[in-house]
């Protein structure tokens, strides 16, 4: 299985990528960041816009209050009046002048234009008026056993001022009824006559309907409520003229705060929904109380949200196209670098040092002109005379021939002609002529296994002539050869060294075994002979010096050979040997399987 190569990443790209995210990243943060602080502040905006309006309704409802109490406390000068009121039995002239007298004292106030519904004058007595007019009210109505009139005539602590919590407005006539709400709450002044003794009640009743109107003057939000609260929490009036009578749904520990604390505000759900609580205490004791839903507030926001949005998006896209441009600015030039380094071939090493926009790009390119002149140098002063030596070097090892065998064959040839052996001399003749042309007309660096066999079967024929039989070759080759290469002049040398060192000059039952093993990616040559052998001292100098890496130029020798092997295919191959001093020697070279020329 081939491994998956690993996907490179361009510089620009990395560069543009990077830039890209981390400014992106930064302004969603910033964005985030400036929409959290806006909100926050947009919302203490309004949290301080509720207290500060709610503040201001409380002014507005307290001076109501203190005016209706001013002129509850004036009407307590007129002593004549309240004493004729509370006799025991008025006659019909003292009922008409006290009527005619009220009329006139309540024509000068100016609260029957604004939250004041109407006003009641009680006696103990069973005398009452009312500036709606005897005929607005239910006849026979028993004021004097409500909790509310005997909440107003209270006077305990020298309090003549009361609030009166709600109470049903049922002492209407059927006609008045139609206009009247069915609840109200009143503001009521304990009366006295001359010898101090409280009998009866001066009554404000409270317009709801108006005072809502009144109180949705000071809500400012479209879905808020502000309402005004007894001291038990119950509504007494709301700026949408709903749940009068019941309790603020909040929680106790809410309501709680309410009671105990005079003004504050807070966060807290209404009716199972968020929203946000300020409340103030009025100088009668009641409480105001405005609250607003969360989502009304957080309204506001949405306008603020959307242009902050689109500040973003506007932003990442003026960041986009600022990366695009920036990046290409740079890519551009590096690019130019890039193709113009392709360019440089082994021909050419020159590269174009301007044009890069950047200083420092020219600077790299600079540089590198200078590397490549250098080893321009170096190439021309070195290394293409060192090929030239080395091919020198090659083709001299491969075309080379031991003079003295050639000496030796033509003396034999001449031999057999003086004696008339038409048939050895011409034998002689085809061997060494295929051995010459071999060697020396044969350029090819890598030739067939069966090329190399036949030169070495010619060489080898040549010293069975001349050692008349007593020099013995044995071959072991397959047909697994064909088709596969090998270098050549690898053989020669070894049979060459076999024949010198091994047997001499007059050799006696001499053999040498030549045999070619194919195996699961190598070939191995073993060349072997019953020769002299060596010591184990000479055949550890013989493998050392195999292992100095330098060709030998003034023989042809197994060195060469070994060093040849592993420069053209690794330190796998080479020439490997064996020997036994008396047993002869064992020559094996391990080359790769080459089925190309």
């Amino acid at each position: 299985m081939f491994k998956k190569r690993k996907k490179e990443s361009s510089l620009i790209g990395a560069v543009q990528n990077y830039y890209l995210i981390c400014n992106t990243l930064l302004l969603l943060v910033f964005g985030i960041c400036m929409l959290g602080i806006s909100t926050r502040v947009l919302i203490n905006k309004v949290e301080d816009s509720s207290e500060m309006i709610t503040e201001q309704a409380v002014y507005t409802l307290d001076k109501t209050f203190n005016d209706i109490a001013s002129q509850m406390v004036s009407f307590s000068s007129y002593r004549d009046l309240w004493n004729k009121f509370s006799k025991s039995n008025m006659s019909i002239q003292d009922k008409l002048d006290v009527n005619r007298e009220l009329n006139n004292i309540l024509k000068k106030t100016d609260l029957f234009n604004s939250v004041v519904q109407d006003i009641f004058v009680i006696s103990d007595n069973g005398y009452c008026f009312t500036t709606v007019g005897q005929d607005g009210l239910a006849a026979n109505y028993d004021y004097w056993s409500k909790e509310w009139y005997q909440k107003a005539k209270d006077t305990t602590g020298n309090v003549y001022v009361h609030i009166l919590g709600l109470h049903d407005q049922d002492f209407y006539s059927k006609k008045r009824a139609t206009t009247a709400k069915n609840k109200t709450f009143s503001i009521s002044f304990a009366l006295q006559n001359s010898k101090g003794k409280v009998s009866g009640a001066l009554i404000y009743n409270f317009d709801v309907t108006q005072l809502a109107e009144v109180l949705g003057a000071s809500n400012y939000e479209e879905n808020g409520k502000v309402a005004i609260l007894n001291e038990e929490g119950v509504i007494m009036s709301r700026s949408d003229n709903s749940d009068i009578g019941s309790m603020l749904k909040v929680s106790e520990r809410d309501r709680e705060i309410m009671k105990r604390e005079k003004t504050g505000s807070f966060w807290t759900k209404v009716d199972g929904k968020e929203h946000f609580v300020s409340f103030q205490t009025t100088s009668m004791g009641l409480k105001l109380v405005s609250y607003i839903p969360q989502s009304e507030i957080f309204r506001h926001t949405r306008t603020m949200i959307w242009l902050l949005i689109l500040i973003i998006l506007c932003s990442l896209i003026l960041n986009l196209l600022i990366t695009f441009k920036v990046s290409g600015s740079i890519k551009r030039p590096i690019q130019k670098l890039i193709d113009n380094i392709q360019k440089v071939d082994s021909q050419k090493l020159i590269l174009e040092t301007e044009g890069y926009n950047y200083k420092e790009l020219e600077q790299i390119a600079n540089k590198f002109n200078g590397l490549l002149e250098r080893l321009n140098s170096l190439i021309d002063k070195d290394y293409k005379s060192q090929i030239l030596i080395n091919k020198f070097r090659l083709y001299s090892l491969q075309s080379q021939i031991n003079p003295h065998f050639l000496m030796n064959t033509l003396q034999q040839l001449q031999t057999e002609i003086v004696y008339g052996n038409v048939e050895e001399s011409n034998d002689i003749i085809v061997d060494l002529s295929k051995m010459l042309r071999y060697s020396l007309y044969n350029y090819e660096e890598i030739v067939p296994i069966g090329m190399e066999l036949q030169y070495i079967q010619s060489y080898l024929e040549l010293f069975t002539r001349k050692y008349e039989g007593e020099l013995q070759v044995k071959y072991e080759i397959t047909e697994e050869i064909e088709g596969y290469y090998m270098l050549k002049m690898l053989l020669q040398p070894i049979v060459e060294n076999c024949i010198m060192h091994a047997f001499g000059e007059n050799p006696h039952g001499a053999l040498i075994k030549l045999s070619v093993e194919k195996k699961k990616d190598e070939f191995l040559f073993c060349i072997e002979d019953n020769g002299a052998g060596m010591t184990e001292k000479q055949l550890e100098i013989l493998i050392e010096n195999l292992n100095i890496s330098e060709i030998d130029n003034r023989r042809i020798g197994i060195r060469n050979i070994h060093q040849r092997i592993r420069l053209k295919y690794g330190e796998k191959y080479g020439v490997y040997i064996e020997s036994k001093e008396g047993y002869g020697t064992k020559f094996e070279l391990k080359l790769p399987l080459i089925n190309h020329s």
